[in-house]
């Protein structure tokens, strides 16, 4: 009988079977075969190794069938040939993203910037609310669309998790953390402040 590691994976991640399951799209009784080491299809082992991040056969203490071991590190090559091509090109995907972004609203800004008076500020206020709008546009077009798109292009990294994505964030103990985790909004509200302020003028 083979020895799956399931198990071992899913209570390091502190996850239940059913939500291992939800993660992986299987039924719960699929989970709960494959941590009594009965044997399942390389499609189910896959699943389950993407929402860890994992390799198929790093599921594995260890494998009887010497035909079936080479079975498993042939797709498990496969798998992860997949998952490097599939992060390298969400991440060339997400630069360029945010590039396009900065250069649209940097090209506005300056606009905004030439303008007089009142219609500064209200083209500043209208900045503001218009980097929220690209910044939630662009994530939804990655984390969706693109996202959906590369897992039918790469079936064997569909659903890749990274293994540090259960664990919970440290807590933000001084004003020095928030500002390193979240410096991004140091421009939406400096836009705010500053067409705040031309208000007043």
């Amino acid at each position: 009988m083979n020895k799956l590691k399931v198990k071992e994976l899913r209570l390091e991640n502190n996850l239940t079977q059913e939500a291992l399951a939800e993660k992986s799209f299987l039924n719960v009784r699929t989970i709960q075969r494959m941590e009594s080491g009965n044997e399942v299809n390389l499609s189910s082992l896959n699943s389950v190794a993407n929402v860890f991040g994992v390799s198929v056969n790093s599921l594995f203490n260890y494998v009887d069938d010497e035909d079936q071991d080479l079975k498993i590190m042939e797709f498990s090559k496969k798998q992860m040939k997949q998952i490097s091509k599939k992060s390298t090109v969400a991440n060339c995907m997400l630069i360029s993203i945010f590039a396009f972004d900065f250069l649209i609203l940097s090209i506005l800004g300056i606009w905004v910037n030439k303008q007089n008076g009142s219609f500064q500020d209200i083209y500043g206020t209208l900045w503001v609310f218009l980097f929220f709008i690209v910044t939630a546009i662009s994530v939804y077009l990655y984390r969706i669309s693109f996202m959906n798109y590369l897992d039918k292009k790469y079936p064997l990294a569909s659903g890749n998790f990274h293994k540090n994505s259960f664990k919970k964030r440290e807590p933000i103990n001084n004003g020095w953390e928030f500002i390193a985790r979240y410096w991004w909004l140091i421009f939406p509200i400096g836009g705010f402040i500053q067409a705040f302020i031309h208000g007043f003028h």
